[in-house]
């Protein structure tokens, strides 16, 4: 039987999951016949004393956008069940899943889902390393997949991406890396020639 998948991404007040929070969470659910449920929300910071300015500016974080967003406890309840027997694929997976893991735990929930993870950071390398990409961040990767940028580093647009990132890469033919590859040339040359 087919297990489903859930696609997810958060956004965080820093990096590091002992001290930092979850303060945004979107997860796309397809279940075993293909059915889409999305869970989006924000999440209210217990201690937004404790967050890394740089990070609450990437995140587009301003105290007013959070007002009468759920508490953790709410969300992680939320998350129990709807992670449950799923297999989680993200863009850097072990990031989110270790937040994921510090909300439950500090909670006091139980996770269930499939312990196997997929990283679409393994696709892209796998799949586009060789392209000559800076990096394979989820920007670099849209810049190279000529991918809108508008809303990128908020939990729902960069789902959106990582679930549009796996179909894509998760189905590439060698056909699609030689593209790639003379794709990426050729704006390479006439970057250089202008």
């Amino acid at each position: 039987m087919k297990i489903p998948i859930i696609f997810i991404d958060i956004e965080t007040t820093g990096l590091d999951p002992d001290y930092h929070e979850i303060i945004e969470i979107a997860c796309i659910r397809i279940d075993n016949i293909g059915q889409e449920t999305v869970y989006h929300t924000k999440v209210q910071p217990l201690n937004i004393e404790t967050a890394n300015p740089k990070a609450l500016e990437i995140n587009g974080y301003r105290s007013k956008d959070w007002r009468g967003a759920p508490a953790p406890a709410e969300v992680a309840a939320k998350l129990e069940s709807f992670l449950e027997g799923c297999l989680l694929v993200g863009h850097n997976i072990k990031f989110d899943v270790a937040f994921i893991y510090e909300l439950l735990n500090r909670h006091a929930k139980l996770i269930r889902y499939d312990r196997r993870l997929i990283d679409t950071i393994v696709l892209a390398h796998e799949h586009l390393s060789f392209c000559g990409l800076e990096s394979l961040s989820m920007d670099s990767i849209r810049t190279f997949m000529h991918w809108s940028k508008a809303d990128s580093h908020t939990a729902l647009k960069d789902c959106r991406d990582v679930q549009r990132l796996f179909y894509r890469l998760s189905r590439a033919t060698s056909l699609d890396r030689a593209y790639w590859t003379y794709r990426h040339r050729f704006y390479r040359w006439i970057g250089c020639r202008g």
